[in-house]
């Protein structure tokens, strides 16, 4: 029992709803700055910095 429903995938019943993604454009300094932070801390991809980074602000920011 599955399949899509008004964009959000239905399993048995239930919505999961789909975590939104977005295009950022950036400058050559910031990419090279996001792949030093990405090496610093060892992590896998430039999304999953960017992701950890606005995390880090907005918890800061509370």
């Amino acid at each position: 029992m599955g399949g899509e429903r008004m964009g959000h995938k239905v399993s048995i019943g239930l919505t999961v709803e789909r975590t939104p993604k977005i295009t950022v454009a950036m400058t050559k300094e910031m990419m090279e700055g996001l792949e030093e932070e990405r090496k610093a801390r060892r992590i896998a991809t430039i999304p999953e910095v960017v992701r950890i980074i606005v995390s880090e602000y907005f918890k800061a920011k509370a």
